[in-house]
């Protein structure tokens, strides 16, 4: 287990409960969330920015409703309506899933994570978002933005890998105990997308200030203000 102070995990998961009370972004997929359109819209998420997924999803799912419609169509015709996003390996990996689902289960998600993990192209990521944006349960999201949020504030090395590294599971286990975890997600999502950036981070906004080994190490000057030079 992680050495990281409960009040710490407390602290983090407070606050960014309540900034994303005002703050969390308005996108279609976090309206419709059964299970089929959570899954398209992880996909399409991939390595892409979500404002260039709205229009592209929004068209997908009025075309394609349903694993049954992917399943019934060409698989050329998905590549041509997916291409934009360069999603040239993720459509063949969608169209096999489909097809799958609808062979094995009825055209319908299984949603426990055992299940989950044996479908054609679905890892942790994917069945955790699953089961945290469709059923609110307990599955820890950790991707680019969460990842570096829990870098940054308890001060722990980042790599490409850190997302499947036991210790960062671990410490989003924690932090997600005890909170509803679709809204948590989407608010440290978003707060790691508009404040917590790769690139300039907006700290002097943030809320986290007090408790960031980022901030205390490398932002904070010796006259308790703010140095950009980072």
């Amino acid at each position: 287990m992680d050495d990281i102070p409960q009040i710490k995990i407390d602290t983090l998961r407070k606050r960014l409960m309540q900034w994303g009370k005002n703050n969390t972004r308005d996108f279609p997929w976090r309206k419709n969330l059964t299970p089929y359109s959570v899954l398209i819209s992880e996909i399409m998420l991939h390595r892409t920015r979500a404002k260039q997924v709205v229009d592209k999803y929004l068209i997908f799912m009025k075309k394609y409703p349903d694993f049954k419609s992917i399943c019934n169509a060409e698989l050329n015709e998905i590549k041509k309506d997916l291409r934009s996003l360069g999603l040239y390996w993720r459509t063949e990996m969608l169209y096999a899933l489909a097809c799958f689902v609808c062979e094995k289960y009825h055209c319908e998600l299984p949603l426990n994570k055992e299940e989950l993990m044996k479908l054609p192209g679905i890892g942790e990521y994917i069945s955790s978002a699953i089961l945290c944006f469709v059923c609110n349960i307990s599955a820890p999201i950790l991707d680019t933005n969460t990842v570096r949020i829990i870098s940054r504030v308890f001060g722990i090395e980042m790599n490409d890998s850190s997302r499947r590294r036991k210790k960062y599971m671990n410490i989003m286990k924690r932090i997600i105990d005890s909170v509803p975890c679709r809204d948590f997600s989407y608010a440290m999502i978003d707060f790691g997308s508009l404040i917590c950036k790769k690139i300039n981070p907006q700290c002097d906004n943030c809320p986290l200030q007090d408790i960031c080994n980022y901030y205390l190490e490398n932002v904070k000057t010796g006259d308790g203000n703010v140095s950009h030079k980072r």
